[in-house]
């Protein structure tokens, strides 16, 4: 009968759904995904780094969270190269035409971060 217990209680606690206390996902069920397609975001991100003909070159690596309603927030770099590079990363990000389809839980939107 300890067994039977055990297992019921494991049970129970393995069907709890994890709700971050900040509300922002790490994961979720449906992640966010760039609405007009990862390629359509890369050829707009190159192309904005090839008009801005920047003196130095790097690699910023940027977290953002992708909002309920698609929008893109809380950008912070991970590790970045210089002040400019990092400031026109954010620029470009924060000016990306068009939206984010938000993550879901449950078929709800949540607030994703993305990194």
């Amino acid at each position: 009968m300890r067994y039977l217990t055990l297992l019921i209680i494991l049970m129970v606690c393995c069907e709890a759904k994890y709700v971050p206390k900040d509300g922002v996902y790490a994961v979720s069920e449906t992640m966010p995904s760039y609405a007009e397609g990862i390629n359509a975001l890369n050829s707009y991100v190159n192309q904005e780094i090839e008009k801005a003909n920047l003196e130095e070159s790097g690699s910023v690596f940027v977290s953002f969270v992708v909002t309920t309603d698609g929008g893109v927030d809380k950008m912070t770099i991970l590790n970045g190269t210089s002040e400019s590079l990092n400031d026109k990363a954010i620029d470009i990000l924060k000016n990306a035409p068009g939206k984010w389809t938000p993550g879901t839980e449950e078929g709800q939107p949540v607030e994703v971060k993305m990194v």
